[in-house]
């Protein structure tokens, strides 16, 4: 178990992001538990999971965009993803 503690702007939430996926690292490699977070991307989520403090709402994403990215996370079947983005991305 991890914790991410430390002030604003110390790269919590974009530590986070890179673990996730949603955002590439500029250098280096991600391994997560033997998987290589770029190449195994739903390898590397289904093998760990996220608790947030507060709210998991990333206030730097529409609605839509925090939906989907919660989707990929827990795994929800492309079925009951829905059809199309509302803002027609």
């Amino acid at each position: 178990m991890f914790a991410f503690l430390g002030p604003n702007g110390a790269g919590k939430s974009t530590t986070i992001k890179m673990l996730t996926t949603v955002l590439k690292p500029t250098s280096g490699e991600i391994r997560i538990n033997g998987f290589n977070a770029l190449k195994q991307q739903d390898e590397a989520r289904a093998s760990f999971g996220i608790v947030f403090q507060d709210h998991s709402l990333d206030e730097e994403l529409t609605a839509y965009e925090n939906m989907t990215y919660h989707a990929v996370i827990y795994r929800v079947p492309k079925k009951r993803k829905g059809k199309q983005d509302p803002a027609g991305s």
